[in-house]
């Protein structure tokens, strides 16, 4: 019942930047989310790892995913699973944001060994302790475009690694992997990514804008 309840939740979402939920249901006790057929590629898939992607690209994908996001935050949704896998580039190069993740079809922080590693790299530190914000989302952006500025992701290693990172290690500083990269940018970007919810920006919308205006 909390997987058909939160599944139309989704189906409620009408933004030009979320991958559509079509329909769900429970086959042999195993909850089933059908979604738009997209044949396009993620930005996984479109940016290598290891090589930066420019500013400019970054602050319109940082809009549009921001714009998804707050649009599901306003009706009480929180992504969970924000990763560059997530995220689909139409054939019409509309960004399309998917994965939404629904608490009983998810692992949460108490049991993160389940879930798989490349999700880790871009959890927030307090769902690692089984503790889901809308923050959390804009975390997850912030790691993301952090990857994209310099090719890495701040934190490496193994699950548990990665939990005391995220929870206990600042960010090693982007000026010292992007030189040329502007301070106002990297303020940002580190505003963001603080370890604390209400450390960072109040809405994700609100971060993709400090974004735009520090990259100009």
């Amino acid at each position: 019942q909390h997987f058909r309840r939160e599944a139309r939740k989704l189906m409620s979402l009408s933004h030009p930047n979320i991958l559509p939920v079509i329909g769900f249901e429970v086959h042999e006790k195993k909850p089933i989310l059908v979604m738009e057929h997209v044949p396009s590629s993620s930005l996984r898939e479109r940016h290598l790892r290891g090589v930066p992607v420019p500013l400019p690209t970054i602050v319109s994908y940082v809009k549009n995913i921001a714009g998804a996001l707050q649009h599901a935050h306003d009706r009480g949704i929180i992504h969970r699973n924000i990763n560059p896998e997530h995220v689909f580039v139409g054939t019409d190069n509309r960004i399309l944001l998917a994965g939404f993740g629904i608490p009983t079809t998810q692992a949460d922080g108490g049991s993160s060994s389940q879930l798989s590693i490349k999700e880790q790299f871009y959890k927030a530190p307090e769902q690692f302790a089984g503790t889901h914000h809308p923050a959390s989302d804009q975390y997850a952006l912030a790691v993301m475009v952090y990857e994209w500025l310099s090719g890495e992701r701040p934190f490496y290693g193994s699950v548990a690694d990665l939990a005391r990172k995220h929870r206990e290690v600042p960010p090693p500083p982007l000026h010292e992997k992007v030189p040329a990269l502007s301070s106002n940018v990297e303020q940002v970007v580190m505003k963001a990514l603080a370890k604390k919810p209400e450390q960072r920006y109040d809405s994700v919308l609100e971060f993709a804008t400090a974004l735009e205006s520090a990259s100009t």
